[in-house]
């Protein structure tokens, strides 16, 4: 008696059915991951970067010689204190730069408290 080839497993179902609901079943656990992970990030605040400490540590990963385009693309939405309790963002400071090219982070982080000072004088 020769047996017959079956795609059939013991409880009737094919087996590319078996692999059907296997990957259903797989996307639907990836689904609900994604979702709690989306949960998960809408709940957390959204920190802003403040502070001339904050620029320090950032521009410390640059290379030197930075223009004042360099300065704005690697630290141009921190925001530094204005002195009034307030802050500015570092892009709008580099409009009001002296030199145009920096050679050392000290010498961006002078020119930004340089034009800190300034601003703070033509905005009040």
């Amino acid at each position: 008696m020769k047996r017959k080839n079956s795609n059939k497993t013991k409880n009737g179902q094919s087996k590319s059915q078996i692999i059907d609901s296997t990957d259903k079943q797989t996307k639907t656990e990836n689904n609900r991951d994604a979702d709690i992970i989306d949960l998960a990030a809408s709940d957390e605040p959204i920190r802003h970067l403040q502070g001339i400490k904050t620029v320090r540590e950032a521009l410390k990963l640059e290379d030197f010689p930075m223009t004042t385009s360099d300065i704005d693309y690697a630290v141009g939405d921190i925001d530094i204190e204005d002195g009034h309790g307030g802050y500015i963002p570092v892009y709008e400071l580099t409009e009001r730069f002296e030199n145009s090219e920096f050679n050392t982070l000290e010498e961006v982080v002078i020119a930004l408290k340089k034009a800190r000072l300034g601003y703070k004088r033509s905005v009040a």
